[in-house]
């Protein structure tokens, strides 16, 4: 959209840029507000932001990283003054590294207003330069970061409708567990709507089908050009546009992945053998005399997570996108009482089980089912 970053009525020490998104509000507020997303924008064509952290909290202070193969690390931060959700921030503005002297600290005032239609005016309104010359150079650097993020906020704003694959009958035993329920839940997590493509018998053995998901099983996923399958994967991109599922920090998020995989990789792969042995070879000899193994290798794991889980509500304190996956690991062994065992495991499952968003997903993934 035209850009306008005329000086002519400022004073020597102040900049003001504009410029028309087409995505709402909403939307253009969180590529300042969220560091997943600010940092697919943040500095000029030809440089990467390569660290972002951000604690959006009036008092709260920021810190990012620019390079560029000509360039070294440049960092830059500041502290957030005002907060209005959706329609105005206020930051401090400066660098970050005495020893380069850049950046001296400015004010930044940012403004989004609805133009109705699906767009936004954001108003970037920077004061504080100390000559014409660094003011001016600054005009140069926001008016091309200003194209990058237009360009994302409008692939975000066109992102289409998320496709999840689902069967159409499960034997009885089998609903609640078929894992295109994580998905979602991650998806009403996020607040974001969904279609779902329910698999008629034999459909998952077509070739079509087989394109999306080279194994047969349910979900496959389907956002765009985007195509993806294993429900581990599937969560975590959907967590990564959501700061539902995952906490803005860089180390929030990856310790909220880390949670992902010991779901799937130190948990799962226990409990699943559990129940397994329970849902298809109850009668067998070989499961009965194997049963009693498992059972200890689930109680030592469940005892190992309920430890590490403690006090706290959720395994890092807050809701992640790591709980969604350990309660639904969890729940594949509901019909025993291993989980009741641990008290604070219970609770915690209880607690995830709770949730409006697993409630609704819950509802839907059953509601599919036809006898």
């Amino acid at each position: 959209m035209p850009l306008d970053n005329s000086t002519a009525e400022l004073r020597d020490d102040e900049l003001l840029v504009t410029r028309t998104f087409d995505a709402p509000p909403a939307l253009v507020f969180r590529l300042w507000s969220q560091a997943q997303h600010m940092q697919r924008w943040f500095g000029p064509q030809g440089f990467t932001c390569t660290h972002c952290e951000i604690d959006f909290r009036p008092g709260g202070r920021w810190l990012a990283c620019i390079e560029s193969e000509q360039s070294g690390p440049l960092w830059m931060g500041g502290e957030f003054r005002e907060i209005e959700p959706d329609h105005r921030i206020a930051f401090t503005f400066g660098d970050r590294d005495p020893a380069a002297n850049v950046h001296p600290s400015t004010e930044v005032v940012v403004t989004f207003t609805d133009r109705g239609g699906g767009t936004t005016l954001q108003t970037f309104h920077q004061t504080g330069f100390p000559t014409v010359a660094f003011r001016d150079g600054h005009i140069v650097g926001w008016t091309s970061a200003f194209e990058k993020a237009e360009v994302y906020a409008r692939d975000l704003a066109e992102a289409a409708t998320p496709v999840v694959s689902a069967f159409r009958w499960v034997p009885e035993f089998a609903r609640g567990q078929v894992r295109d329920l994580r998905v979602r839940w991650a998806l009403e997590e996020a607040g974001r709507p969904y279609l779902t493509h329910l698999l008629e018998q034999g459909e998952q053995a077509q070739p079509g089908y087989r394109a999306l998901q080279p194994f047969g099983q349910v979900p496959a996923y389907r956002e765009g050009g985007i195509e993806l399958f294993e429900s581990g994967a599937i969560v975590l991109h959907i967590g990564e546009t959501s700061e539902a599922l995952m906490p803005e920090s860089r180390e929030g998020r990856a310790r909220a992945m880390v949670w992902v995989l010991a779901a799937l990789n130190s948990v799962e792969t226990v409990v699943q053998q559990l129940g397994e042995i329970d849902a298809f070879h109850a009668g067998e000899t070989w499961a009965q005399a194997r049963r009693p193994a498992v059972v200890e290798r689930v109680k030592k794991r469940l005892a190992e997570l309920a430890e590490a889980l403690g006090d706290k509500d959720y395994l890092e304190g807050g809701f992640t996108v790591g709980d969604l996956m350990m309660a639904s690991v969890l729940r594949i062994i509901d019909d025993t009482d291993l989980v009741a065992g641990e008290p604070r495991l219970k609770a915690y499952l209880a607690r995830c089980e709770a949730r409006p968003a697993f409630q609704r997903a819950m509802a839907a993934h059953l509601a599919d089912f036809r006898d």
